[in-house]
């Protein structure tokens, strides 16, 4: 999770959060995350992330800076976007992410349910729980129902998830033929049974989400390192540039070019390492004949760009990108 500066607004209209998600979708191929959830607030963000390659920081790093430059470019702004590092928390298996999921799912409920104003939020102030009659909790789940800056939709069969969103690990956890109904009724019963925004706030500043042996493992990794753990260094990409080449050169059927003179073979090479191989542009300049950052983003800007114009020239792509993974 991470919020705005200040508790500022880090998303101020429609177009903001579908550019956020853009760029999810982008942080989910290119460091090969899993997102599991999702809920979009207008000044913070909540995402329910696997990493199997224990990447962590290095894809929230980016997703933020990549979304902090965009954002202020569009709104003419200055300074950070974000208030510091994001927070995480780990949590132990599928069964306790499932459990966390529904909790998610429903943060976007305690604005609607009490309407705070602005100035309110901000002061963080805190209204206490009643019992929901059925006509508030019918209101309430129209609100999920239609909001569309979360995964929930997804879950319930409201709408089709995007194709970077996996859904099915914790939909099946929901049990039942129908696991979209039957999810649809797991934040049902959480809701009738009261929002319990208290308990949200104790899984976001918990150390862990899981049993307490779970719980005492982390706080004994954590002993032992002295720090809070954070990314271990550069993402090790699963699939090497040499690899990435010769597929290129095997779709393109001619030798891929290093350096400033390299053609479209160089370009497709840049794009599908930087996506497939973890590799930094300024990494990939180095191995590709000793090209500068600014260089290689140009190289595959213009790439992107042709591809838009050219259906073949995309397609060559895709099915390079398709036969690697």
């Amino acid at each position: 999770m991470s919020r705005g500066i200040n508790r500022s607004a880090i998303f101020l209209e429609d177009r903001d959060r579908v550019r956020f998600l853009e760029l999810l979708g982008k942080a989910v191929e290119r460091f090969r995350i899993r997102i599991h959830a999702y809920v979009l607030m207008n000044n913070h963000f909540h995402l329910l992330v696997e990493t199997p390659e224990g990447n962590l920081s290095a894809s929230l790093q980016w997703l933020k800076q990549a979304y902090s430059i965009w954002h202020n470019l569009k709104h003419d702004r200055l300074g950070p976007l974000f208030q510091g590092r994001f927070k995480s928390v780990p949590i132990e298996d599928g069964i306790w992410a499932y459990e966390l999921s529904l909790y998610l799912h429903l943060n976007p409920l305690r604005l609607a349910r009490f309407k705070l104003s602005r100035i309110e939020r901000q002061a963080g102030a805190v209204v206490p729980e009643k019992d929901l009659t059925r006509k508030e909790a019918t209101r309430l789940l129209r609100v999920l129902r239609v909001n569309p800056w979360s995964s929930y939709r997804a879950y319930a069969g409201y709408c089709g998830a995007p194709k970077w969103l996996s859904t099915t690990t914790l939909g099946e956890r929901a049990g039942g033929r129908n696991t979209r109904g039957a999810y649809r009724k797991a934040v049902q019963r959480r809701l009738t049974g009261g929002v319990e925004g208290e308990r949200m706030e104790r899984l976001r500043d918990a150390l862990a989400v899981g049993s307490e042996t779970f719980s005492e493992k982390v706080r004994g990794v954590l002993r032992e390192s002295g720090r809070e753990m954070v990314g271990r260094g550069k993402v090790k990409g699963v699939v090497s540039l040499a690899h990435v080449m010769k597929a290129v050169e095997q779709r393109l059927g001619e030798p891929v070019v290093k350096g400033k003179r390299g053609g479209v073979g160089r370009d497709m090479s840049f794009l599908l390492a930087r996506d497939l191989c973890g590799l930094t542009l300024r990494t990939l300049g180095e191995q590709m004949g000793g090209m500068d950052y600014a260089s290689v983003h140009m190289a595959i800007r213009r790439l992107e760009q042709k591809m838009e114009r050219n259906s073949i020239l995309k397609r060559h792509v895709e099915c390079i990108k398709r036969e690697i993974v």
